[in-house]
Formats: C-alpha cells, sequence, structure tokens
C-alpha cells in the first residue's frame, strides 16, 4: 500500500492537519483471534481497521474500511484523537508482529494494536518511529 493513499485518506477525516504519518493497524489480537475464529474482548475496544495518524499536536485513531487487507482502505472517521505530548508508545514483538500500545498518561487509556513485524505492509515502522516508541521486552 502506498503511503501517499493512506495519508489523503487520513485527510479525508482531519483535513485541516498536517499529517507527519501514518500506519495501518489492526487490535491486538486480531490476527490470532482470526486464526482461531475468536472475538477476544481486547480485540473489541478498537476498529477493526485503524489509521493511526501522526499530527505535530495529536495522535489520530481513525476507523477505516479495509476493501482489500493492506491494499485499500476507505471511509475513514476519527474514533480517538490523543494529545500528542501525553501519549506514550510502547512496542512489543510476538512472533512475525509488532504490539503498539499507546497511552494517554492524562486519562490512564491505552489503545493496542498490531501490525506485521515487517511493518512495511501498512507503514507501521513509521508512526513507531516517530513516536520514538519505546521497546518493551517481554518475559
Amino acid at each position: 500500500m502506498q503511503e501517499a493513499n493512506l495519508l489523503d485518506v487520513a485527510h479525508e477525516a482531519i483535513p485541516y492537519e498536517d499529517v507527519v504519518c501514518v500506519g495501518l493497524f489492526q487490535p491486538s489480537g486480531a490476527i490470532e483471534g482470526m486464526s482461531l475464529g475468536l472475538a477476544s474482548e481486547e480485540v473489541q475496544n478498537v476498529p477493526r481497521w485503524s489509521l493511526v495518524a501522526v499530527t505535530p499536536s495529536r495522535v489520530c485513531i481513525l476507523a477505516v474500511r479495509s476493501i482489500v487487507p493492506y491494499v485499500t482502505v476507505s471511509h475513514p472517521r476519527l474514533f480517538a484523537a490523543l494529545d500528542r505530548a501525553t501519549t506514550v508508545a510502547h512496542t512489543t514483538t510476538r512472533m512475525a508482529l509488532t504490539v503498539l500500545v499507546l497511552t494517554d498518561t492524562k486519562s490512564g487509556l491505552q489503545y493496542r494494536f498490531e501490525c506485521p513485524t515487517s511493518h512495511s505492509l501498512g507503514h507501521g515502522a513509521y508512526v513507531i518511529k516517530e513516536l520514538d516508541a519505546q521497546v518493551v521486552e517481554q518475559n
């Protein structure tokens, strides 16, 4: 998927913001849940497909429809907007997946996403790098 296409879709939902980078994510546990035919509660608190759009002042989570997974997305709508100054990002790697956890330190709310470890399919690496996500080792 071309990053330019993702930026265009993000601008549909947040047209007056300078989007620094954008990445396509699924809820944490979605891929494992799909392979097992399950939908865990953890999977249900964020949209099935999300664009995480980073602006100079906010981290916007946009719900999108994935027409063809990792190829085409459409119909963006703002799901959540976090103040970038109070958002902390952490990552962990689980098998072939990278889990990104965004925590709003003001409210304590957490949003958990995953993307393929290669990051290249949905440009997740750009978001992780821009937010300076700290790697957390799993025990």
